[in-house]
């Protein structure tokens, strides 16, 4: 029984230290860039120095990367306020790489910081017609700022769904019923 313990404390000790592995050790992993959803995490780029480690690697070696391992780069750009930047290689994976909801809700974003609402509300809505639950979130928020909570209505039932499992959006169907 003894043995027992010890070998299933043993087991849990090794899980926790495998799951609490610093999630922004993935930046210096170039081998997993093309597999952008590792990349759709903001822990990921926590620290500024993992940062700015991967941009100086990208700009000295510019030809070694392909446009399909751009999604990383580019929020390394965004974490580092360099939003332009960020944007122009978003759009270069993103022709690459279509199907990224994750890349296109991003762009969605900076769109916003941009003040391009337009463009920000036609790729969050891209990115949640994929399956980007994050996206939809970030749309009916978007409906809300405007003060045009008509707009929401369409994807109440979708958030509704969401807010069983999801705090972020049971409290935008608060921020609706408030303003609606």
């Amino acid at each position: 029984m003894k043995r027992l313990s010890i070998f299933l404390f043993s087991l849990l000790a090794v899980a926790a230290a495998t799951f609490a592995q610093d999630k922004t050790e993935l930046l210096k992993q170039k081998n997993l860039f093309k597999d952008y959803a590792k990349f759709d995490n903001p822990a990921v780029f926590a620290n500024l120095q993992n940062n700015a480690n991967l941009i100086a690697d990208y700009e000295s070696r510019l030809s070694d990367f392909k446009d399909t391992e751009l999604f990383p780069i580019a929020m390394a750009y965004m974490a580092t306020r360099n939003v332009d930047k960020a944007m122009s290689l978003l759009q270069k994976h993103i022709k690459a790489v279509p199907q990224n909801a994750a890349a296109i809700r991003s762009l969605a974003t900076m769109n916003l910081i941009k003040n391009d609402k337009a463009a920000a509300e036609d790729l969050y809505k891209k990115a949640s017609d994929m399956g980007d639950k994050t996206a939809l979130k970030s749309l009916a928020s978007l409906y809300i700022m405007e003060r045009t909570p008509k707009k929401v209505e369409a994807y109440i039932d979708a958030l509704k769904a969401l807010a069983k499992d999801d705090l972020e959006a049971a409290n935008i169907i608060l921020m609706y019923s408030s303003v609606k």
